[in-house]
């Protein structure tokens, strides 16, 4: 006998046959599908509507009994038994019928989970938006306010800092937004490596005075910075900056970023904070899409679009960059290494 395929047995299927039919489909079917309920006459169908029926096995001779059965269940599959009796042509009949039955539910499914999606990245994306666009509006019309009146050397630097802030939250927008293109575009295949030699240092510098500005913690920089390497800058910056944001952000204090090479000519970068940390059983969780967006975006814990670390990893096997998530030693908190080859 054929191998029975697997999707066979996850359907509920409801056999109806005609008296004057021999039992052999029957019995086949008994042997196939795990939850079957068989009757000899569409006569007793009406009891069974309003159960859930995946498929409908109409074994019948008679063409206008088996057009009556597609009316009345209108809403399930309905399986016509082909006349050969062979066991092996209906037993592939059957496997062919529910694999592409499958199909059809995982497409479904499918479309559910994308229109899902849409609205998740949309919630999301305005949420997150909001608070940065709104400290930028509100400190843009407090200098706005301040260069109406009699600039002394105090209101001088007052305007200087909240520029500063300015800059990191429209920095932090971008950075946002630009996430979420690297998304659209990871989701369609549409990424490419181009690879140069680069000062890792210099590539980096500028993030950490954004987030330090954000986060106001003590950052700790432990790094060589006349290490050369070969890589992809702005897959190295988006690897870095998605790292460095969430330690510091999930930080209760403090963060320390080491960067440098060892005996075996390689580069690796450590980033440790003294935050909670991230249980090891969800290790290889946080890096799915959206894990870290809660049941109310409008109340979770911690900000951010759910999309950092899902990007992390996605290029960190790209560009064959191990990747490791451990708890600190020093700090307690949570420690995310790359380690890559010298190029």
């Amino acid at each position: 006998m054929s191998q029975l395929s697997k999707n066979i047995k996850n359907f509920k299927v409801l056999y109806i046959k005609d008296t004057d039919i021999s039992d052999e489909v029957l019995n086949l079917c008994k042997r196939v599908f795990c939850s079957l309920i068989a009757i000899d006459s569409k006569d007793d169908v009406t009891y069974y509507l309003d159960t859930t029926i995946d498929i409908v096995v109409c074994d019948t001779r008679d063409n206008s009994v088996a057009k009556e059965l597609l009316d009345i269940f209108s809403k399930s599959s309905i399986f016509f038994v082909p006349h050969l009796r062979d066991d092996d042509i209906v037993l592939n009949s059957l496997n062919i019928f529910c694999e592409n039955l499958s199909l059809k539910d995982s497409l479904i499914k499918k479309d559910e989970e994308f229109k899902l999606f849409k609205s998740d990245i949309m919630t999301i994306f305005t949420h997150e938006l909001k608070t940065p666009l709104n400290i930028i509006i509100g400190y843009s019309n407090y200098i706005s306010r301040l260069l109406k009146k009699d600039l002394t050397i105090s209101k001088i630097e007052k305007i200087n800092n909240l520029s500063s802030k300015i800059y990191a939250n429209g920095t932090l927008q971008s950075h946002m937004i630009e996430n979420l293109l690297e998304v659209g575009k990871i989701q369609l295949n549409d990424t490419s490596i181009d690879k140069k030699r680069y000062n890792l240092y210099s590539l980096i510098e500028e993030e950490f005075g954004i987030y330090e500005e954000l986060y106001e913690k003590d950052v700790v920089k432990n790094i060589d910075k006349d290490l050369l390497v070969e890589v992809d800058s702005r897959i190295f910056v988006l690897l870095f900056r998605n790292i460095f944001s969430n330690a510091i952000k999930y930080a209760t204090s403090k963060v320390v970023i080491s960067l440098y090479s060892d005996e075996l000519n390689s580069f690796i970068l450590d980033i440790e904070d003294d935050g909670e940390g991230i249980p090891k059983e969800q290790h290889k969780k946080v890096f799915d899409i959206f894990e870290q967006l809660d049941t109310d975006v409008l109340v979770r814990e911690k900000e951010g679009m759910g999309l950092g670390l899902y990007i992390v990893k996605y290029f960190s096997d790209m560009c064959n960059i191990k990747l490791n998530l451990d708890r600190s030693k020093l700090l307690g908190g949570t420690k995310v290494t790359l380690c890559k080859d010298l190029g």
